[in-house]
């Protein structure tokens, strides 16, 4: 195993290598991506603290989410879930197009910021998988 440095314009990327025999051809396989990190402590060192803004970010945008649906009228708040599984037009869920009777903006934030903390979430779990991967590859070597 070693890392291999691709330089892409003014950055230089690497990526942790091993050479692999097929048939008679030696053939190079990445194992995983290092970013701009020479090195793989330094990978899971910057993998770390980006996992960790992930989750920080994921808190803020879960407590927005809370905080729009505090201001949602009661039994607005079922009708707001609907809004992942409505369908769309122009960036707008039909049924508002239906006159209902909530606080529209804060149904369309509530599910807008819940979006947003699911994404950083989903983020933050593939980041700690490939931070799994190199502290394997890291105690193998």
């Amino acid at each position: 195993m070693f890392v291999r440095a691709k330089p892409r314009g003014e950055k230089v990327f690497y990526y942790l290598v091993k050479n692999e025999r097929a048939g008679s051809r030696v053939r190079q396989k990445t194992l995983a991506y290092l970013g701009e990190s020479p090195t793989v402590a330094k990978a899971v060192e910057s993998l770390r603290n980006t996992i960790s803004h992930a989750r920080k970010a994921a808190d803020e945008w879960h407590a927005k989410a809370e905080a729009a649906k505090a201001k949602l009228t009661p039994g607005a708040f079922s009708t707001a879930v609907a809004l992942a599984r409505a369908p769309v037009i122009d960036d707008v869920p039909t049924f508002l197009y239906r006159g209902c009777s909530f606080s529209q903006d804060y149904a369309k934030q509530y599910h807008s910021h819940l979006r947003e903390a699911r994404f950083y979430e989903q983020w933050g779990r593939r980041l700690e998988a490939q931070l799994d991967n190199l502290q394997r590859f890291d105690s193998a070597t």
